[in-house]
């Protein structure tokens, strides 16, 4: 399997995306150093195992070892750690569940040699069983997290960088005893599927959580940062601290017949049914014309088109029905017809799932009040609307995001080393309804008059 790997030079501006570059799986291991090879004082404590440990990147990637523990410079009270070969600007996905208690992610200098043993960038997550895990030589601001954050497996840690003392791009990462500091004693180290990885040899991705949120007949909003639930192909990915929820993905448009990154937003059903489908466009790092959203359910497919340049805020996309079947979704690739030298962005952030209850179907668990997302200026569903709210404002503007890094500078450490459409089911019936430019044909005038009447009366009743 050929991968193309993103790498790019700190302080590289960010309207200019990196470079494809050749993974560095061939030739020796990376060589680095974060302190003296010091014998143990006191052999590991086997009862100090910690969580089983999950790939720290992208699932559907495949990475390799460069070094193992316990050889070159992982030894004596670094023995259980391993570096794996990421490049510059990759994502780290949290390889354990836990609680950030250090933090550091304002270094910005870097090299192969002991001077820089002082400037590396480090985040510790504690298990909460008396072992943590430490990831090491992390980009500057490249960290959506900080102190006291809960992580569970497959959240974005940060980005792979070229901090401290280091002769080569890669991640540093090593479970060990929890002592209140950021770098402690490593004690033993296990990952789920493959046990104890060694040098040379690579490893498919293992960190594919399951998305825990399911449309409940009420309104479900699900992040982009929710784990597991916006799934990446490819690295070609960058951050913006802007947004709902302030954070967005967003890649580049492309002019070919097929996407090179894509990514789908999944769900789970509890409730099945119809459900209004919206989309948060945030206004920073969204410049398509052409975005072509594809919303696969249960009675097939149907595209959506945006313009992200105009439609900013909450859009919606249609109804269509969810019965939770494992092709359910919604799915938006980087294949816009737009010219790569147009720079052109695609941004990822939120979707509103909203229940459509039928006549006399009171909708489960639907919020009368409409709910009042903080993004949503419009107004809330009338009394009794027992699906949620119309949600049809548009959410608030916001700065201009910073690709490769957040606002996070602050230490927790002190200076220590290292989108009309209608698709018809097999039944003949309408499996979906959409107000927007899209496939599927078109809909009969009387039902638009019904549908306009319907949303109208809404928005007065609200």
């Amino acid at each position: 399997m050929l991968l193309l790997a993103l790498a790019w030079p700190p302080g590289a501006a960010p309207s200019a995306p990196p470079a494809d570059v050749a993974p560095t799986w061939e030739g020796p291991p990376v060589v680095h150093h974060h302190g003296p090879a010091e014998g143990w004082t006191t052999p590991p404590d086997p009862s100090l195992a910690g969580p089983d440990l999950h790939t720290p990147w992208s699932c559907g990637q495949v990475e390799s070892c460069t070094q193992g523990h316990n050889t070159g410079s992982h030894t004596g009270n670094s023995g259980w750690a391993w570096d794996f070969a990421l490049q510059e600007g990759e994502e780290i996905w949290a390889a354990s569940a836990g609680v950030v208690t250090h933090f550091r992610m304002n270094m910005t200098e870097g090299g192969c040699s002991n001077a820089y043993s002082g400037d590396a960038n480090y985040i510790t997550i504690d298990h909460g069983d008396g072992t943590s895990i430490v990831y090491l030589h992390m980009r500057p601001n490249s960290s959506p997290l900080a102190v006291g954050d809960t992580v569970e497996v497959g959240d974005l840690v940060a980005r792979v960088g070229l901090t401290g003392w280091v002769c080569g791009a890669h991640l540093h990462m090593q479970v060990q005893e929890t002592c209140g500091a950021y770098y402690c004693d490593s004690v033993l180290g296990n990952f789920l599927d493959y046990g104890d990885p060694s040098a040379v040899n690579q490893y498919d991705s293992n960190n594919c959580p399951v998305c825990p949120i399911e449309l409940d007949g009420g309104q479900t909003i699900i992040d982009d940062e929710d784990a597991g639930c916006l799934v990446r192909q490819t690295t070609a990915w960058w951050s913006s601290y802007q947004g709902h929820d302030d954070h967005h993905f967003y890649t580049r448009a492309i002019d070919a017949a097929a996407p090179e990154s894509s990514a789908r937003w999944r769900f789970g059903v509890a409730v099945p049914g119809d459900y209004r489908v919206e989309v948060f466009v945030p206004d920073a790092d969204a410049s398509t014309t052409n975005a072509r959203y594809q919303v696969h359910h249960t009675g097939g497919t149907a595209e959506v088109v945006l313009d992200q340049t105009v439609d900013k805020g909450w859009q919606e996309l249609g109804v269509f029905e969810f019965v939770g079947g494992a092709d359910e979704g919604i799915v938006l690739g980087d294949d816009t017809g737009e010219a790569v030298a147009l720079d052109r962005r695609i941004a990822y952030d939120a979707i509103r799932m909203t229940f459509e209850p039928a006549a006399g179907d009171t909708g489960g668990t639907g919020d009368e009040s409409g709910g009042t997302d903080p993004d949503d200026t419009g107004p809330p569903g009338g009394t009794g609307d027992t699906g949620g709210g119309s949600g049809n404002g548009d959410g608030p503007g916001g700065g201009s995001g910073d690709p490769d890094g957040g606002s996070a500078t602050g230490e927790g450490d002190t200076g220590l080393a290292l989108p009309p459409g209608f698709g018809e089911d097999g039944d003949g019936g309408c499996a979906c309804r959409s107000g927007r430019s899209g496939s599927g044909g078109l809909a009969p005038l009387g039902l638009w008059v019904l549908l306009a009447l319907r949303r109208r009366r809404r928005r007065r009743d609200g």
